[in-house]
């Protein structure tokens, strides 16, 4: 095992000599792949088609997907539907159009942290396999050169067959070697258990975005220890993304219920305001406030009166 670590930390990957079978291939990508490794993605909903924002949107995570830079964070509070975005980022034509001016030919990888999941759903074990398994899947040569480099590793038949040192060993091996540049998204920073940490997480991200041809966009909640390691690089803070979605669905909502006795239009712009800005990119507190406001208006509640809930539901909302 000792031999197997210390010949992949050596980050050489040599042409095949010796030839490979696909039983042997087969076997490595079935080694690291694990019960769920895509549940959490594939659970998540996809509604970001109707959002209104798209030009914010592009404007400036666009822009760094064309650029040099190599990390990006999506920062939101719960509920705010980081991982949808996150979702519809890695599947939209529009974020490969854009790769594709940083560089030809781009690869997107991605993996999604969830602490209500597995072990391996939630630790830095789960991430190396899952890149791993997604980066050699999409190139058949590079498993090749590792298997005919590595011949100890013929013998791995589970993810329970590795230790996290070899897994980040041939991970960065891997993608320092890998023909095409790529742009690795994970979601859920803050999901990661704590026997693993923060800590040793970014330590992992920062190993893969120093090397030439990674980028990398992270997503997690905008948690003290997170903001003081990724609060210097650009961002999109999702409740700036998401506000002029939410002021026109609160709008919407309100507009069959609001009549002139129910106050003045400068007392229901004063409301859609407030609701917006306390809502912090949550869509969840906006709906239950609405519905709230809704019930008051049918109950002839005036403007001043209609405000009241609005601090309950959000010391309630956590």
């Amino acid at each position: 095992m000792k031999k197997v670590e210390d010949s992949i930390a050596q980050g050489v990957l040599d042409i095949c000599v010796h030839s490979v079978t696909e039983r042997q291939r087969e076997r490595l990508l079935q080694s690291l792949r694990f019960p769920a490794m895509n549940e959490r993605r594939n659970h998540i909903l996809e509604s970001y088609e109707e959002t209104r924002g798209f030009e914010t949107l592009w404007d400036d995570f666009g822009d760094w997907l064309k650029s040099d830079s190599d990390i990006y964070w999506i920062s939101g509070k719960p509920g705010s539907g980081k991982s949808t975005l996150v979702k519809f980022l890695i599947g939209n034509p529009e974020t490969m159009a854009r790769l594709r001016i940083w560089k030809p030919k781009p690869v997107i990888l991605s993996h999604f942290f969830w602490k209500p999941g597995t072990n391996m759903q939630k630790n830095i074990k789960g991430l190396l396999s899952s890149v791993l398994h997604q980066a050699l899947l999409k190139e058949k040569p590079a498993v090749d050169s590792i298997l005919t480099r590595y011949r100890d590793l013929t013998d791995k038949e589970s993810h329970t067959d590795w230790s996290v040192r070899e897994l980040k060993s041939l991970c960065l091996v891997v993608l320092r070697n890998y023909p095409s540049a790529v742009c690795l998204f994970i979601d859920g920073l803050d999901e990661i258990c704590e026997e693993d940490g923060v800590p040793d997480l970014i330590g992992i991200v920062n190993d893969m975005k120093a090397l030439e041809g990674v980028k990398v966009c992270v997503a997690s909640r905008p948690e003290p220890r997170l903001q003081t390691r990724l609060g210097n690089y650009q961002n999109l803070r999702l409740q700036d993304f998401t506000r002029d979605d939410m002021r026109l669905y609160a709008s919407e909502k309100l507009q069959p219920s609001w009549t002139p006795n129910c106050g003045s239009l400068e007392m229901r712009e004063h409301i859609l305001e407030e609701l917006v800005r306390r809502a912090e990119g949550v869509f969840l507190w906006l709906h239950l406030a609405v519905r709230s406001i809704i019930e008051g208006l049918e109950n002839g509640d005036d403007g001043d009166e209609l405000e009241q809930p609005l601090p309950h539901l959000l010391n309630g909302s956590g």
